[in-house]
């Protein structure tokens, strides 16, 4: 085989490899950031609603509104609230067909762990 040749081959594989490399950190760092931007939503999203729900005037009718003009911000979303006893609260849901069964162990691990996500 010409030395040619093989150079040729060597900077073929040295460069497939770079961009393999470059594009896989890309990917894996654009992932992480999507799914920390998401979370962090999440987590707003809830704290919102707890407070609101914690609120002295507590009233189904403004969080529902606020769900539904949220619904640019987070599509097919369904929000539920649970007591310490376990007692769904508050549920909406974009799709009403389309509910989260929560089960009492999910909501023992999120209350062991702070967060939940599934």
């Amino acid at each position: 085989m010409p030395i040619r040749l093989r150079i040729t081959f060597l900077f073929a594989a040295i460069a497939t490899l770079l961009l393999v490399l470059v594009g896989s950190t890309v990917y894996i760092i654009s992932k992480t950031n999507r799914t920390n931007h998401i979370k962090t939503r999440l987590i707003n999203r809830a704290i919102t609603t707890a407070r609101l729900l914690q609120s002295e005037t507590f009233d189904h009718e403004v969080i529902t509104k606020i769900d539904l003009l949220t619904a640019s911000a987070l599509k097919n979303k369904t929000v539920q609230a649970y007591d310490r006893a376990d007692a769904r609260i508050y549920m909406f849901s974009d799709r009403y067909a389309d509910t989260i069964a929560v089960s009492s162990d999910v909501l023992t691990q999120a209350r062991e762990k702070g967060n939940t996500y599934f």
